[in-house]
C-alpha cells in the first residue's frame, strides 16, 4: 500500500476560510463607507438642484449598513420625507400635501388641483405657507366662523371664503380674505403641473460606487487581515 500525505494542509484550509472571513467583513466595511458617500452626495444633489428645501427634507436620508450575513447597503429617503420630494427622482404629478388633503376632503380642493400662496399668504422663511395661517384658514372654513387675526389693538376678525373651480364667481379659484376694503387671495387653486426627474439616484450612486469602493475595501481588507487572528 502507497500512502501519500502532505504536510500542513490543514493549516492552509485554515488559512483559507480566515482569508475568506476577513474579506467579507471587509466587503462589509467598505460597503458601509461607500453607501455614507452615496448619502453625502444625495443630499449634495438635493441642496443643489431642489428650491431651497428645509432642513428637516435635507435630513430625511438615511444609510442601512452592511454585514457579514448580508453584503448589502442601503441609502435612500425616509418616509416622511419621501412624500415631499419624490417627484423630483421619479417624475410625474406632486402629490398631495396635509393641508391640500384637508381642504379636499372639505370639498373645496377638487382632483388633479394644486393649493399655491397669494399675496395674502404669510410665507416661512422658506417660502412655504405659514403654518399659522393654514391653521387659521382651516379652522374658519370648517367653522364658517371669524377668527382674531393680529395682536393687541391692531387685531381684528377675519373671515376666510373659498372660490372652488367651475364656479360662476369672477374671482379665481382659490381661498380668500379681506382685509378693510381690501380682498387678498391666501390660496390660489392651479392644476397639477408635472415635475421633471431632476434627481437620479442610481446614476449618483454608480459615480461614488466606481470611485470609492475598490479603495475602501482594499484598506479595509489589509486592517482586517493585520487584525485577524
Amino acid at each position: 500500500m502507497i500512502r501519500s500525505s502532505i504536510q500542513g494542509v490543514d493549516d492552509v484550509i485554515k488559512a483559507i476560510g480566515n482569508v475568506r472571513n476577513q474579506a467579507r467583513y471587509a466587503t462589509a466595511v467598505a460597503l458601509t463607507k461607500t453607501a455614507k458617500q452615496v448619502e453625502k452626495r444625495l443630499q449634495q444633489d438635493m441642496l443643489g438642484t431642489l428650491d431651497n428645501p428645509t432642513p428637516w427634507t435635507a435630513r430625511g436620508t438615511f444609510t442601512k449598513p452592511a454585514t457579514k450575513a448580508d453584503l448589502t447597503a442601503v441609502v435612500g429617503m425616509r418616509d416622511r420625507q419621501a412624500v415631499y420630494v419624490k417627484e423630483h427622482f421619479l417624475g410625474g404629478l406632486r402629490g398631495q400635501k396635509p393641508f391640500e388633503k384637508v381642504l379636499t376632503s372639505m370639498g373645496l380642493l377638487p382632483g388633479g388641483y394644486k393649493a399655491i400662496p397669494g399675496n395674502g399668504m404669510k410665507l416661512d422663511s422658506r417660502g412655504n405657507p405659514s403654518r399659522a395661517q393654514l391653521k387659521e384658514i382651516i379652522g374658519s372654513l370648517s367653522s364658517r366662523m371669524q377668527v382674531a387675526k393680529g395682536r393687541g389693538k391692531k387685531v381684528r376678525m377675519v373671515g376666510y371664503f373659498a372660490v372652488t373651480p367651475g364656479s360662476k364667481s369672477h374671482l379665481a379659484p382659490g381661498i380668500y380674505w379681506r382685509s378693510g376694503r381690501a380682498l387678498k387671495c391666501a390660496l390660489v387653486f392651479v392644476k397639477s403641473a408635472g415635475y421633471k426627474k431632476v434627481l437620479d439616484l442610481p446614476r449618483s450612486a454608480a459615480e461614488v460606487v466606481n470611485r470609492e469602493f475598490a479603495a475602501q475595501f482594499s484598506a479595509a481588507f489589509e486592517q482586517a487581515m493585520k487584525t485577524a487572528r
